[in-house]
């Protein structure tokens, strides 16, 4: 076990205030140097409002939750040229369109096993036509087939949940595929 001295503490927690200290500076001396650009360049302010505007709008108009669009909205109006180089980085959905990308192309090949027996929604059909209809747009839109003689378990709370599946799994004597566990 190393041992460490208080000298080497004081050392460490140096570095860390110094270090600290740089990076403030710099944060400080890039936002001086864009305040006093904007201050004198009226075409770069009225570039930097044309861009806010425009990505305002734009992330606005984006089909995702408005959980996500209300902080980046706040942001690029509080703070325009923060705002805009945070979300050039980071608000950009380059890298979930990939992710997206990949979970769809997981989900044809997942879709491919699920099978709607039709039978089944023609016998919903004939017992009660609307619920047929809500079960044929949930395959339709979300590959979801409907079965039938199922049991399912409604837990109002996941802790709930997930303690019927640990005592489920704690009672079971196989695994999967008839394997009994040793």
């Amino acid at each position: 076990m190393i041992e460490e001295n208080k000298s080497s503490m004081k050392n460490s927690v140096r570095r860390l205030i110094i270090a600290g200290i740089g990076v403030l500076i710099q944060i400080i001396w890039v936002v001086v140097l864009v305040m006093r650009l904007n201050q004198y360049s009226q075409i770069i302010t009225l570039l930097t409002v044309a861009i806010e505007l425009v990505l305002v709008l734009a992330v606005y108009s984006m089909d995702t939750n408005s959980a996500f669009k209300l902080p980046w909205i706040i942001l690029i109006t509080v703070a325009p040229i923060v705002g805009i180089c945070v979300f050039f980085l980071f608000g950009r959905s380059g890298a979930t369109k990939k992710v997206r990308a990949r979970y769809r192309k997981i989900d044809q090949q997942l879709f491919a096993y699920l099978n709607q027996d039709e039978q089944i929604i023609d016998e919903l059909s004939k017992k009660d036509e609307r619920l047929a209809n809500d079960f044929k747009y949930l395959w339709k839109c979300a590959s979801s087939p409907v079965y039938k003689n199922t049991d399912v378990k409604y837990y109002g709370d996941t802790c709930d949940a997930m303690a019927a599946q640990l005592e489920d799994m704690m009672q079971a004597k196989s695994l999967s595929f008839g394997v009994p566990c040793d």
